[in-house]
């Protein structure tokens, strides 16, 4: 019975067509990461926007408020200024809205925490204290960097999917490399 041998040509066709498949795979795996960042980074700008605009509206209300309570308690005519504060509720509590859906429960259950005290549900007021808006900024501060950190690392499997075909490529070449040595 005749061994079954193979030629340098088969093997390095056989060799340039596994080595064509990772590269195939690694090209998909790069561009669907790639993909998936420009979708974390929309998000992380919608985040940041709504923060934003959820911030400025309320602080906006709060001076509203102090200042009908200021001219209320030196006896002087406040100025009706409840459509003001309607819209400003009105923005605020879209923004609030659009924030609670973007969020996890389990990964973001501080940001979470922070814009249920400045929600105007029943526990809530149009008047929020600094630090309480202070606190908020700071989650979302926390959550932003948490997700720009993910963008710049990349996904884990990606990143171990990566490690697997750059080492399966340098131990095809060092193969390759000693069988032509050893021959």
């Amino acid at each position: 019975m005749e061994a079954l041998s193979l030629s340098y040509p088969a093997v390095g066709a056989i060799a340039a067509a596994f080595i064509a498949g990772l590269t195939s795979l690694l090209v998909t795996i790069l561009a669907k990461d790639h993909k998936v960042s420009e979708f974390r980074q929309e998000w992380i700008n919608d985040l940041r926007n709504d923060a934003a605009e959820l911030v400025s509206h309320l602080s906006i209300t709060s001076l509203i408020l102090r200042y009908q309570q200021m001219l209320g308690d030196a006896g002087k005519d406040v100025p009706q200024v409840e459509m003001a504060t309607y819209k400003e509720f009105v923005v605020a509590q879209a923004c609030i809205l659009r924030i609670r859906m973007r969020l996890n429960p389990k990964d973001h259950s501080g940001l979470l925490e922070a814009l249920q005290k400045l929600d105007f549900g029943p526990e809530g007021t149009l008047h929020h204290h600094p630090h309480t808006l202070r606190a908020f900024t700071e989650e979302v501060r926390k959550v932003i960097s948490s997700e720009w950190d993910s963008i710049k690392k990349g996904e884990p499997w990606v990143r171990a999917v990566k490690f697997s075909a750059i080492a399966t490529i340098l131990l095809s070449v060092c193969a390759v490399g000693w069988k032509l040595v050893a021959s």
